[in-house]
């Protein structure tokens, strides 16, 4: 009974989940909802934010 009530979800949306998450479309809720597990387990990392740069480096380095 217990196998029967168990949540279970394709690997496909798992994995989309997954690149998602990766690529910075979707946060951990669903997909540790989706496993049964908190999303601070969850340790996959979302995109690198860019290092902001000043006006005066830009300028710099486009030559003005």
């Amino acid at each position: 009974m217990n196998d029967a009530a168990a949540r279970r979800f394709p690997v496909a949306l798992a994995e989309a989940h997954i690149r998602g998450i990766e690529n910075g479309l979707l946060g951990k809720q669903t997909l540790a909802w989706m496993m049964g597990v908190s999303a601070d387990d969850i340790e996959i990392d979302g995109p690198i934010a860019p290092t902001p740069m000043s006006a005066s480096v830009l300028a710099d380095a486009l030559g003005l």
